[in-house]
């Protein structure tokens, strides 16, 4: 540019910017959250989906290798072959499934109410504006062409139109299009009428051929049209009062993570590395490989807290190995306790948690296998709604086809074959990390709470096979301590706060001295260690080969993370250096495996410690408790046995009882941390307080 073409009295300025950074979009993209195309509230969609899975299958031969399998674990011939084998037929399943619930489902717009009229004139209105393109020359796929036909009710398929014809069937879809759309509630009501009839020809379980049907269906039918207008209408309130009260954002999961900002360095601000006792400045971190990052590092730490307790590392780790299969595992579940060099480095706590792992008691004895009516009773209490499954498979492939016993069948014993055979599956080694925020809008590293989202089939097997059949033993064979109110059947948080509340109104009545210690212990179901947890259930009775299958999804796990911005590929999973523990917060056996650690721990308390200590008014009944537990946070007392002496004061008296009551319950509480930190466990020392 000549210069003297620029007038002004200042000397100009020539700047060279990147075109590419300069008119760069900064905005990322937020991934859309994934909607699920099959909704089972029409009974109808049921059908499809089921005829269409059958039609899969059939074709891909699935039910005679389904059948070979089968047999080959009954048989005892099982090989690693035939693990290949089920690798590829889940597969095969998976894919099955998904093309089925494309056929079943539909996806559809909430501007208009969806009516199944509404849909076949936007689909006649698609098919016309191919047909023009078509005829305009240009290329359009003769398959979409073909299945807008089908799915649009135009009577017929002409192969030669001239585009004029086109164009005025164009715009008569166009208006008819418009007409619908202006009426789409009269059109939802008479939908909602048609599904009424069908509802309660399901309920009823008669034909809709039948050309005399039962009396009772008007009356069911008006129910189920009833129920459906006002679940409409109270939806719609509920939408409208939340965006009200709440207007919707724009990002769905979290968008970003504030870590602290390690440049900005002062001795009162405390060290960077440390989130929880950080005073100094704060950073947000946007990018989406950035957050993936972080996040990883945090679940790793996280998942990673056991790692330095006794069955951790060290020599007993390294003894009983980490699946908990080993000679001296094996000789422990006998009751034997070897390697005397070992026992002597170990705490005492440690020791009687061995100890306790020696003594008999009742087992179970139940065979890794799920029934048709086991798969039934679980998938008819899993809400339709619940998340899971990395690889589509939810909730509602399952609850699609209880009422058809083969597809029930092939699911039930595709859940038990590895269980069965010892390994676990790669579909079921996958683990979605949602990442939540403990408070709304702060998403500072240390808040932030994992949520892990497992293969649905796996998680609930998990509940069949271990969590339900567990807990009923641990409390038929009374084999839990009556402290803990927490995770167990016909108990209830209000009973342990009424406890609490009953033993202070006692201390205080009777005159009494006490001391108490609330404790929590931390991320209970993240600290589990694998090689114990896997040795009680052995001991209780769970079959080897179930054992094996889950020791083996624990040391194959592979973790994904989800944001607002999407699944990441960034991952992480348990490796020698830094070995994962614990079930994950979402695993529906992560309750039942806290009892059974809880059980060892209060087995292992030692008698000789003093705890509370309960008389009733007649002399004849004596209750000691050492404390009080819901689920991880449990309370933990002591009552003074020391009777007053008549030489000292008053106040000397309660002097030397609060000395008493300050050591037995130092005794007591270290005792009890110790067993909880021998068992993986730490207590959260800022939440622990003393009454």
């Amino acid at each position: 540019m000549n210069i003297l073409t620029l007038h002004g009295d200042h000397r100009p300025y020539f700047m060279d910017f990147d075109a590419s950074l300069l008119f760069a979009d900064p905005m990322l993209k937020i991934a859309r959250p994934s909607g699920r195309i099959l909704r089972l509230r029409d009974p109808r969609v049921r059908r499809r989906y089921t005829s269409a899975l059958h039609d899969q299958l059939s074709a891909h031969n699935v039910l005679p290798r389904f059948q070979d399998l089968s047999l080959a674990m009954s048989s005892g011939t099982w090989s690693f072959t035939h693990t290949i084998q089920y690798e590829s037929l889940d597969n095969t399943i998976i894919q099955s499934m998904l093309l089925a619930e494309k056929k079943a489902g539909r996806i559809y717009t909430s501007t208009y109410s969806w009516s199944p009229i509404l849909k076949q004139s936007v689909q006649a209105y698609r098919y016309w504006q191919l047909r023009l393109k078509q005829a305009c020359g240009l290329p359009v796929s003769i398959t979409a062409l073909n299945n807008l036909f089908q799915t649009s009710g135009l009577s017929t398929h002409p192969t030669q139109l001239s585009i004029s014809t086109i164009q005025d069937n164009l715009r008569s879809s166009i208006a008819m299009l418009r007409s619908h759309q202006k009426h789409h509630k009269e059109l939802r009501k008479t939908f909602l009428e048609e599904l009424s009839k069908a509802i309660a020809l399901g309920s009823l379980g008669i034909d809709a051929t039948d050309p005399h049907p039962t009396p009772l269906l008007a009356t069911c039918s008006a129910k189920a049209l009833k129920s459906l207008i006002h679940r409409e209408h109270m939806r719609s309130a509920y939408r409208r009062i939340g965006y009200l009260l709440n207007p919707p954002s724009s990002i769905s999961g979290l968008h970003k993570v504030d870590i602290p900002d390690s440049l900005v360095l002062q001795p009162h601000y405390g060290d960077p590395t440390d989130p929880k006792t950080w005073r100094g400045p704060w950073i947000s971190i946007t990018s989406p490989c950035t957050i993936a990052t972080i996040i990883r590092g945090i679940n790793i730490k996280q998942y990673n807290q056991a790692h330095h307790t006794p069955f951790g590392s060290g020599s007993l780790a390294t003894l009983l190995v980490r699946q908990g299969d080993s000679q001296s595992a094996e000789a422990l579940l006998a009751g034997q306790l070897s390697q005397a060099s070992v026992l002597s480095t170990l705490l005492p706590e440690t020791q009687r948690i061995l100890t306790t792992l020696t003594t008999s008691f009742p087992r179970l004895d139940q065979p890794p296998i799920i029934s048709d009516a086991d798969f039934i009773a679980t998938y008819n209490r899993v809400h339709e709604n619940t998340s899971s499954s990395p690889s589509g498979r939810h909730v509602g492939h399952y609850k699609a086809i209880l009422k058809d016993p083969s597809l029930v069948s092939m699911h039930a014993t595709m859940m038990s074959l590895p269980f069965l055979g010892g390994f676990a599956p790669p579909r079921w080694n996958k683990v979605t990390d949602i990442m939540l925020e403990k408070e709304p809008g702060n998403s500072r590293c240390h808040r932030l709470s994992i949520i892990a989202l497992f293969e649905s089939d796996f998680n609930q097997a998990k509940r069949v096979l271990i969590a339900r059949p567990i807990t009923h033993h641990l409390e038929d064979s009374s084999l839990l301590n009556e402290m803990q109110y927490g995770s167990r059947p016909g108990k209830q948080c209000t009973s342990a706060v009424l406890k609490k509340v009953l033993c202070h109104d006692i201390i205080h009545q009777s005159k009494s001295s006490a001391a108490f210690m609330e404790n929590d212990a931390v991320v209970c179901y993240d600290r589990l260690v694998n090689n114990l947890v896997l040795l009680i259930l052995c001991k209780l009775g769970i079959s080897s080969s179930t054992a094996k299958s889950i020791a083996s999804n624990w040391d194959n796990v592979i973790h994904l993370i989800k944001t607002a911005y999407g699944t990441s590929d960034i991952t992480y999973g348990s490796s020698p250096l830094a070995p994962l523990f614990g079930p994950g917060q979402g695993s529906t056996d992560g309750p039942t495996l806290w009892q059974i650690l809880y059980w060892a721990i209060t087995k292992s308390i030692d008698p000789n410690l003093s705890v509370a200590r309960f008389i009733s008014v007649c002399q004849s009944i004596v209750t000691e408790i050492p404390g009080i537990s819901f689920v991880d946070d449990s309370n933990v007392g002591v009552t003074s046995t020391l009777l007053p002496s008549p030489g000292l004061s008053d106040q000397d008296n309660l002097s030397l009882t609060t000395r008493h009551l300050v050591q037995d319950l130092t005794a007591l509480a270290q005792h009890w941390e110790r067993l909880l930190f021998s068992t993986g466990g730490a207590i959260n020392i800022q939440k622990a307080t003393g009454i």
